[in-house]
């Protein structure tokens, strides 16, 4: 009898979700940039197993700050980085006297423009998918009320989202939230930021994440500079960041785990740098 074969790929997704389970001590959650951003830490790991026989060694780990990634880079490498800007999607309203709280995401438009996508324009206004708590409450037809701002239920999803009709475009949306709303913060973070700039990556330019593409917090623009001074090409796309972020994991393993989508914006000549370097050999790293 020939024995069963798996692949990695089988083996890995089938995984119980309560392997990856740790601790982690609330008091070592980070609730403020340190400042300047990259004198964050930095921990490298080894190119190499050390010690012992095969797959019974150590793995070399060094202990070092942000500004010495330089260290580990060269010229020819190609960086990219997501340029999306969170705007302050978190609002507070009401639904017939009774408070609650609106959670403003990326629209489900098939637009190619992702500025334009964010909110889907709807004669002359937008309709958001959204977020609201308490949410059992909601029934299609209910008027919100923000400050002087309404919008109308049209309907509500079964993955516990609601389409919001608003009378303006999305852009003036996001204005009124960004003076009106919070910093959507998740959940681990207590201190919320007295300014948007401090939840926002130095290059962010593209608005439309509810949560910041954190992998790029550490990159200070003198850092970037640098980075440039060495040869390191960098090269930005945009993906907004929306409500699977926010979603915990239920399933019991990988593979039952359903992910959420996310809209994604990559220029043609943006596309074209990336496969000449990835067919010249060079190194890639994306943020």
């Amino acid at each position: 009898m020939r024995p069963l074969a798996f692949s990695y790929e089988q083996t890995f997704m089938s995984t119980p979700i309560s392997l990856f389970d740790y601790y982690l001590p609330p008091e070592l959650i980070a609730q403020e940039p340190v400042e300047p951003r990259d004198s964050s830490r930095l921990l490298v790991l080894g190119g190499g197993v050390k010690g012992g026989k095969e797959g019974l060694g150590v793995v070399k780990l060094e202990h070092r700050k942000f500004s010495d990634v330089l260290n580990y880079l060269r010229a020819g490498d190609v960086l990219i980085f997501n340029d999306t800007k969170v705007f302050k999607a978190r609002l507070r309203g009401t639904i017939r006297e009774k408070e609650i709280e609106v959670f403003l995401l990326s629209s489900r438009s098939n637009s190619s423009s992702v500025t334009a996508a964010v909110g889907e324009v709807w004669g002359g206004g937008s309709v958001w998918t959204s977020l609201i708590k308490p949410g059992r409450a909601v029934q299609v037809g209910d008027k919100i009320i923000i400050k002087n701002l309404k919008a109308e239920v049209l309907e509500k999803k079964e993955d516990g989202t609601v389409l919001l009709s608003f009378e303006i475009s999305s852009e003036r949306v996001i204005e009124f939230a960004n003076e009106h709303g919070e910093i959507p913060v998740p959940p681990y973070v207590k201190k919320v930021p007295e300014k948007l700039e401090t939840y926002q990556t130095v290059y962010a330019r593209e608005t439309g994440s509810v949560a910041a593409p954190t992998a790029g917090f550490h990159f200070t623009k003198e850092l970037l500079e640098k980075i440039k001074g060495q040869g390191i090409k960098i090269e930005f796309v945009t993906l907004h960041v929306g409500l699977g972020t926010f979603r915990p994991v239920k399933s019991e393993t990988l593979e039952e785990h359903e992910m959420h989508s996310e809209l994604v914006e990559i220029k043609s000549e943006v596309a074209q740098k990336i496969n000449a370097a990835k067919k010249e050999g060079r190194r890639i790293t994306p943020l």
